[in-house]
């Protein structure tokens, strides 16, 4: 059976300046001033793996570091990315109580965990208030046991009770030391997503910054590909250049289209730097099998990387405009 190891880079090209940016966030955090921070971009840019980053940089500070984060259909369940940062705390001893109460709290069970639930009557819009102000509360008292960084990814698929208690959240966090860090695909902020109007209202309101994550530039592009092939600073330019205008310099895609290419052997990558490069994934699978036209491999029918796009309408940090 074919088996086709998957290219990681071991390091992260181009985003000095953001990790330099995080350690500024985590300083004035441990002087309790923390606050909500967003981390915006495209798929396969690298939102993970710079969250990944800086949570080893907040540990090496004398942060905890907690993450919690969302699955495609999480809007149609109330509370899931809480659900998921619970089920974490509750792994840490520290916080394993306090993860328990955010649960029990989201399953409704009244009185459990260590915090008082509050008082349940009322209309359901009141209940529903009470509820995000509870879960605020319980988030916010993680950092009474030292500075904390509270991650939650793929905010673009949250819920509105999930948004509600992060706004109240973002309050409480200016004057301690937490850094609530969000990210979100800026390229599926639709219309109707949840997240839309409320990171509008955030920004304009000032209790949130941004920054988004861009894509690689043709030299970051360059000195990605040199590291995963394993030869710096001796890659040919017309292989980097048109790895790059494949790519469009999402770090993802770079990983994929050279797993490919490395996968046909030395005459592929020859190939491709005298510029013969596929111009999709579907033909970078069938180009080191000889493949008839028309044809492709399952291999390649399952890369993640589309054929090239435009690039979406930038977002412009600390502004609240729509993307």
């Amino acid at each position: 059976m074919d088996t086709q190891r998957p290219l990681v880079c071991p390091i992260l090209v181009g985003r000095d300046e953001l990790l330099g940016l995080a350690m500024h966030w985590l300083s004035d955090a441990a002087r309790g001033r923390g606050g909500l921070r967003f981390l915006a971009g495209e798929a396969g840019i690298g939102k993970t793996r710079l969250v990944g980053s800086i949570e080893r940089q907040a540990i090496a500070s004398g942060f905890a570091a907690v993450r919690g984060g969302t699955y495609p259909g999480d809007l149609e369940v109330s509370g899931a990315v809480l659900l998921d940062l619970a089920r974490n705390l509750r792994r840490q001893e520290r916080f394993a109580a306090t993860g328990r109460a955010i649960t029990d709290r989201l399953l409704e069970a009244p009185g459990a965990g260590t915090v008082a639930v509050s008082d349940e009557s009322g209309d359901a819009h009141r209940r529903r208030r009470i509820l995000a102000l509870d879960l605020a509360e319980l988030l916010g008292s993680l950092s009474a046991r030292g500075p904390i960084l509270v991650t939650l990814e793929d905010l673009h698929q949250a819920d509105d009770l999930t948004l509600a208690v992060i706004s109240t959240l973002a309050q409480s966090a200016m004057s301690a030391p937490m850094v609530v860090l969000g990210t979100y695909r800026s390229d599926e902020l639709y219309p109707r997503v949840p997240m839309r109007d409320w990171r509008s209202l955030l920004l304009t309101k000032r209790l949130a910054e941004e920054v988004r994550l861009d894509r690689l530039t043709p030299e970051g592009t360059a000195t990605m590909t040199s590291v995963l092939l394993g030869r710096p600073g001796v890659v040919p330019s017309t292989l980097a250049a048109t790895i790059h205008q494949r790519t469009d310099g999402i770090p993802l895609h770079v990983e994929e289209l050279l797993g490919m290419l490395t996968a046909g052997g030395s005459a592929a990558l020859e190939s491709a730097a005298g510029a013969d490069v596929p111009d999709t994934l579907d033909d970078a699978g069938c180009r080191p099998r000889s493949c008839s036209p028309g044809t492709s491999t399952s291999r390649s029918r399952s890369a993640s990387a589309p054929r090239r796009r435009r690039r979406p309408r930038a977002i412009s940090p600390r502004r609240a405009t729509h993307p």
